[in-house]
This record gives C-alpha cells, structure tokens and sequence, in this order.
C-alpha cells in the first residue's frame, strides 16, 4: 500500500471507500459514519489491492473454482462472463476483482453469510488464507 487518504466525497456517494489499483486507498467521510465498520471498510479495499498481487496460478484458481469465464476480444480486452451461483454483493458480479473482494470481506465478516451463498468462494478462502485467517476481537 503505498498510502490511504482521507477525501470527502466520492462521485459514487455514498460510496465509502475506493482503490486505485495501484496502491493507494481513498477513503471518504462516510467511511467514518456512525453505521459503518471501519475495520470492514479497509478489508474490503484492502482486497482489492491484494487480488492483482496474488500468483497468476492462484487469481486463476479462484476464478476457476468460482465459476468465472472470460473471452478475449481483440487479444487485450477481456470480458467476463458473469459466473453462475450467488453473489454476497450485487457489485460482485462486475468480475473477478470485486467479486474476490467482496468475498474476503464476507470470509473475515460474516463467514456463514459467504458459505451459504457462494460455497465455492468460502471453500477458496479457507483453503488459501487458512482457518486462522480472521479479524480480532474488537475490530470496528
């Protein structure tokens, strides 16, 4: 990561949190509402940044075992095929990416969630990160 910022207002309000892809997290004033779990919030963009650090073997396992497909348009444009079964975020069907993130955020959050609508997914997750991969007590 190379740095986490503290903007106002971003154009997806209320959108509370967004990555760069590059190393660097934004996150917006409504991150910090009295609803919002921060801990959360920064898992989540937090796995966006990891999923293009992961090896090409492991991107392409969880993509397999998932159920993503893609086609190349012109050797460089990939589009995704929405892959069959449950989404734990309606953002998720947008691809890979989000989907993966969305998905760690479900493992470290709320496991039971993510086990019962896209098994496949939890499955990855423990088998990658392991059962001790979880938030501490406390984490807001």
């Amino acid at each position: 990561i190379k740095g986490i910022y503290r903007l106002s207002k971003s154009i997806f309000y209320p959108n509370p949190a967004s990555d760069d892809n590059e190393g660097t997290v934004a996150l917006y004033d409504s991150a910090f509402d009295q609803d919002r779990r921060l801990a959360r919030i920064l898992a989540h963009e937090l796995a966006h940044e990891n999923y293009p650090q992961l090896s090409d073997s492991d991107r392409k396992a969880y993509r397999v075992s998932v159920g993503w497909s893609n086609c190349e348009l012109d050797g460089s444009t990939v589009l995704w095929k929405e892959r069959p079964g449950g989404f734990v975020a309606e953002d998720g069907r947008h691809g890979p990416r989000e989907d993966f993130a969305n998905n760690l955020d479900y493992y470290l959050f709320e496991p039971k969630v993510l086990k019962e609508k896209t098994p496949q997914a939890f499955e990855w997750m423990k088998k990658h990160y392991g059962d001790k991969f979880k938030i501490g007590k406390g984490s807001k």
